[in-house]
C-alpha cells in the first residue's frame, strides 16, 4: 500500500483547503500548534465540524499556552 503525503502552506486555511479538495478523505493531519491566522487547536475544531472522524497530531517547539487546562 502506497502512502501519499499532502503538503499545505503555513496557514490553517491552507491545510483546510487541501483537506476539502480531498473531500475529507485524509487518514491523519500533522499540524504545528502555533500558526499564522489560526492556531492548530482552532483548526482542529473547524475540521471536526466538517469531518467528525478526522485525526490530528500536533507538534510544536512552543505550545505551553496553546491548550486550555481542561483538555489535559
Amino acid at each position: 500500500m502506497a502512502t501519499t503525503v499532502l503538503e499545505a502552506g503555513n496557514t490553517a486555511w491552507s491545510a483546510i483547503d487541501v483537506i476539502e479538495r480531498r473531500g475529507g478523505n485524509i487518514d491523519l493531519v500533522v499540524s504545528d500548534v502555533m500558526m499564522p491566522e489560526m492556531d492548530g487547536p482552532t483548526m482542529f475544531k473547524e475540521l471536526r465540524k466538517r469531518h467528525p472522524d478526522i485525526k490530528i497530531i500536533f507538534v510544536s517547539g512552543y505550545a505551553e499556552d496553546a491548550f486550555p487546562e481542561e483538555s489535559s
